[in-house]
């Protein structure tokens, strides 16, 4: 990614009214945002798309958020950080996404000042 171009990110979320406000928010924020419903539009958008960061959601269907994060570690190794999302507390999912390589797991709802803070620090020492 060249340093003046903005930081791309796919948020990924089966509910729209989320998909939609994040967009929104990172849009505002000065990223360029993309937006998948499931797994395969995410797959889509990947492949047509550079995306430096993912910011998805643990419950999309089919096959669910862990078979994305999987997709991503071994087959688009140029995205800096996948950020998984969970609207539930369970440990044993907690540590199976971490397992996975997830880069971050975060409870909605979302403090999306957090979310944009995690992504800005993670770039500057990517960056760095």
């Amino acid at each position: 990614m060249y340093r003046n171009q903005p930081l791309r990110v796919l948020i990924v979320d089966a509910e729209p009214d989320v998909r939609d406000l994040l967009k929104a928010e990172f849009d505002d924020s000065g990223f360029m945002t993309y937006t998948a419903e499931d797994y395969a539009a995410a797959i889509q958008k990947m492949n047509a798309n550079p995306i430096d960061y993912i910011i998805a959601n643990i419950d999309i269907a089919p096959g669910g958020g862990i078979k994305l994060l999987e997709y991503i570690k071994n087959q688009h190794m140029s995205i800096m950080q996948v950020i998984m999302m969970c609207s539930r507390f369970d440990q044993a999912l907690f540590n199976e996404i971490w397992a996975k390589g997830a880069d971050a797991v975060l409870s909605k709802p979302l403090d999306f000042d957090l979310l944009i803070d995690h992504i800005r620090r993670a770039h500057a020492a990517k960056a760095s």
